[in-house]
């Protein structure tokens, strides 16, 4: 009887370690396109990456996202202005708060190469001011 339940659980780990591997590939071309996407429509700015890497593995029981060839460009008076690029920005987040919570908990944040480029102009406006207003009430 041992013998099964452990047979069984060696089976379902084994399994659950091919899904976390494989998943990320699968879904790689949509998750960039989504994520350009959003991140283009709440932002005054036009973010653009290179490639994307999602592991389950790499940081278990985490979840590790990173943006390769990274570059944030303004928009309006900025829209020369590069506000960060950088060879890749990663973050580390808890899996579970992906799934089922509305918040992500981040656990870390790198980045590899970074340049940055902030400015205020003369009427106090800030190139790093991208964020869109919210409709939601506060």
């Amino acid at each position: 009887m041992l013998k099964k339940i452990l047979k069984f659980s060696g089976i379902t780990l084994l399994l659950l370690f091919i899904i976390a591997f494989i998943l990320p590939f699968l879904f790689k071309n949509k998750i960039i396109a989504q994520l350009k996407e959003e991140a283009n429509k709440t932002l005054n700015a036009k973010l653009d990456f290179t490639d994307l890497d999602i592991s389950f593995i790499r940081s278990f029981p985490n979840c590790s996202v990173e943006l390769e060839g990274l570059s944030l460009v303004g928009m309006a008076e900025f829209k020369s202005d590069t506000l960060i690029a950088a060879k890749s920005l990663g973050i580390t987040t808890d899996i579970l708060s992906i799934i089922g919570g509305n918040e992500i908990g981040i656990k870390s944040i790198f980045i590899d190469q970074a340049r940055s480029h902030l400015k205020v102009l003369k009427d106090g406006k800030a190139n790093w001011d991208i964020a869109k207003p919210s409709n939601t009430p506060e």
